[in-house]
Parts: structure tokens; sequence; C-alpha cells
């Protein structure tokens, strides 16, 4: 069917030509728009994957000079300490202001842990072995008088 054959009126009231090409065009922005904005937040993914690098090291680096059995008393110096070095860090390469800072919590490793149970238990066996040899060494001393 033409226009002709819907009604008199339909042929005058036709969209100008370039109407078509408008929405080609709106098209293509709206895929520009849409590349533009994956491509933000594929940059916003990476800068995050930096940041979380980047505190990853210096983290190590501050806790690696610490003795493990004070870090729990000296947790708000390193948490000081950490600031200081991600804000100069992230300052110098991103332009990022560190406004504040927060260890959530310090988490050991398993193989951490469980050298440490295993010196606890060594310790308190070498302590029950030297009760054990003290506690004879007394009874071998003071006769069947005192301890029977």
């Amino acid at each position: 069917m033409t226009d002709r054959l819907l009604s008199p009126s339909a042929a005058r009231i036709r969209p100008p030509s370039n109407v078509k090409i408008r929405q080609k065009l709106l098209v293509v922005l709206f895929g520009l728009a849409v590349l533009v904005a994956l491509a933000a937040f594929s940059f916003v993914i990476d800068i995050a994957e930096n940041f979380q690098r980047i505190i990853a090291d210096r983290t190590a680096k501050v806790f690696a000079q610490q003795n493990t059995t004070t870090i729990s008393e000296n947790r708000e110096r390193l948490s000081t300490a950490l600031k200081t070095l991600l804000s100069a860090d992230l300052s110098r390469l991103y332009g990022v202001e560190v406004v504040d800072f927060q260890i959530a919590g310090i988490t050991y490793s398993e193989s951490f842990r469980a050298s440490v149970e295993a010196a606890v238990k060594a310790k308190n066996e070498a302590v029950a072995a030297e009760n054990t040899v003290n506690v004879s060494a007394s009874k071998a001393s003071c006769g069947r008088r005192c301890c029977g």
C-alpha cells in the first residue's frame, strides 16, 4: 500500500528525509556512549586492581619490619605508618589523597598459625618435662619423711 491509498493527507505528513540519518546517527552515538562507558568501567577495574596490589605490597613492607608478638599492641602505630606510606605513593602515582585508613583485621596464614601452635606445644612439653624432673629430684632429696 502506498500513502495515497491510506488517505489524501498521509502523503503530506511524511517525516523529513534526514530523519533516518538522524536515527542512524543516534544509534551510532549511543553505541559510542556504550563503548566509552565500558572502557571507563574497565579503567576503574584496572585502577582498583592496581590499588589492591599497591596496598598489599606496602602492607607487607610495613608488617615485615615487625615482630609478630607486638603487632596487636602496635596496631595504631602500624596503621599510621601504613597510611603515611600509602598517602605518599598513591598521591605520587595517581594523584589520590588518602583521607583515612584503618586496619580492619589482621589474619595470619594457616602455616604461621600451625607453627605457633607447634611452638607452644613444644614449650608446654618442655615445661612439663622440667616439672617432672624437679618433682623427682625433690622426692629424692627429702627422702620418705616429707613426700611419703
